[in-house]
């Protein structure tokens, strides 16, 4: 639920509906395995037919996240794609034995499941190491098309900036060696960050509340407004 704090409408959503896609599965699985009255009310095959349908509802979300993934990173993007290729095989599988058919198809997606397993935890690596440093140590790829976010394009120029004040230092001596943001000071943060693991815009710095709060304590303390 911080991705929605962070702006991050990809993330939020992606992990919102798959933590509800094992909220919903879990609570399934537990009713049929413990409740004799809620099992009742299944017959065998309808058992297997209601997760294979409740799997290609969840297919259907991932195709279009994962058309959304192409703008992310390669990382992600593999994610998506290798749990598209789970549930599409998962699903096929509850419907065969649905009707009678060998486990095959559903053993086939479950080592589905498990490389995709690996690429979630490629990404998830990923994204705690590159958000611990300066700059990507893992790498997960850009975005294989169109321009980064306009918060990410805004810090990106301010790189630019800065890495050219320090190639001018290098050339001529007398240029301001400190960094571009501590020679405009505080306000010249940036309002966003560029999130490490989904390569999307997010917000960062004090809240606003938080920021008017130290206002009202400064005007306190020394009976002058900070504006």
């Amino acid at each position: 639920m911080w991705e929605f704090r962070n702006r991050n409408v990809f993330g939020a959503t992606a992990f919102s509906t798959y933590g509800a896609f094992w909220l919903a599965l879990g609570s399934f699985v537990t009713l049929v395995t413990t409740s004799h009255g809620f099992a009742g009310l299944l017959k065998r095959p309808d058992l297997e037919n209601s997760l294979a349908w409740f799997l290609i509802a969840f297919a259907i979300f991932n195709t279009y996240m994962m058309l959304w993934a192409t703008r992310v990173s390669w990382a992600v993007l593999g994610v998506f794609v290798t749990l598209e290729i789970t549930e599409i095989l998962l699903a096929i599988g509850f419907l065969r034995i649905a009707h009678g058919y060998s486990l095959y198809w559903l053993r086939v997606g479950g080592w589905a499941g498990i490389v995709t397993a690996a690429f979630a935890w490629y990404a998830s690596a990923a994204g705690v190491v590159n958000g611990m440093s300066p700059r990507p140590i893992v790498p997960v790829g850009r975005p294989l098309w169109g321009p980064l976010p306009v918060a990410a394009r805004a810090e990106s120029r301010f790189r630019d900036a800065e890495r050219r004040r320090r190639e001018d230092a290098r050339r001529r001596p007398g240029i301001s060696k400190a960094p571009l943001r501590a020679r405009l000071g505080a306000h010249s943060e940036p309002r966003y960050r560029l999130d490490a693991a989904t390569g999307v815009a997010a917000s960062c710095g004090r809240p606003a509340h938080r920021r008017r709060h130290d206002a009202r304590a400064h005007t306190r303390r020394t009976g002058s407004s900070t504006r």
